[in-house]
């Protein structure tokens, strides 16, 4: 629910309906799993689909972590510099039309 949260404050950003202020206030009260975080308990003795999914949560889980450190809200582009997404969002509008973001 955590990362849920994430995605609903980025996209409230991105779509004009937060504030980057606004949206810092917002993910003050996330708790995304600090680097290292991963189940505490012996994953060996569970059936081996159940664990597939447990790593692939706690890898998704490390990836937003980065990513959000890479979006820091208190970090706007520089006079000129394109935004480090700017190419992936054109190939989502190109894809999937001006709202894909």
């Amino acid at each position: 629910m955590q990362l849920a949260s994430w995605l609903l404050i980025r996209r409230a950003v991105s779509e004009g309906e937060l504030t980057p202020e606004q949206a810092v206030e917002e993910q003050r009260k996330i708790k995304l799993p600090v680097s290292g975080d991963h189940p505490a308990r012996d994953l060996s003795v569970l059936p081996e689909r159940l664990r597939g999914l447990i790593e692939q949560s706690v890898k998704l889980q490390e990836r937003v972590v980065r990513l959000d450190q890479m979006l820091d809200f208190n970090q706007a582009p520089a006079a000129g510099e394109a935004h480090p997404l700017s190419s992936q969002l054109s190939r989502l509008r190109q894809a999937f039309g001006p709202d894909a973001e």
